[in-house]
């Protein structure tokens, strides 16, 4: 599957502004270097059976996105894709626990 897409993980900081004021973003995971933060991604949503199961447990899963393997993405960051921010929903799955490949379920924020 062909990872085309580049994503940021991010999480929610505050910080001092230059003239004083508390700035609320999503920041990326190494502020200092965003392409540390980035990985290519293959997008896959949900469809069907699947994503109707998914209602059933409240997770409301939109989809899956698959990234190379890294030991630094946690369930509580986020990802943007351009302007969008998207929720990991669960643990990151080391697919077949070969360290190549990470399986990460995610819904849209709003």
């Amino acid at each position: 599957m062909a990872k085309r897409h580049k994503i940021t993980f991010v999480e929610w900081d505050k910080k001092t502004g230059t003239m004083g004021e508390i700035i609320e973003d999503w920041i990326p995971i190494y502020p200092d270097n965003t392409e540390k933060s980035s990985s290519w991604a293959s997008f896959r949503d949900l469809k069907g059976s699947a994503f109707y199961a998914s209602q059933q447990t409240n997770n409301k899963i939109e989809g899956t996105v698959l990234i190379r393997y890294r030991s630094d993405v946690k369930a509580e960051h986020k990802f943007k894709l351009g302007s969008r921010v998207f929720e990991i929903v669960g643990p990151p799955v080391n697919v077949d626990e070969k360290n190549k490949d990470l399986l990460i379920r995610y819904r849209e924020k709003k």
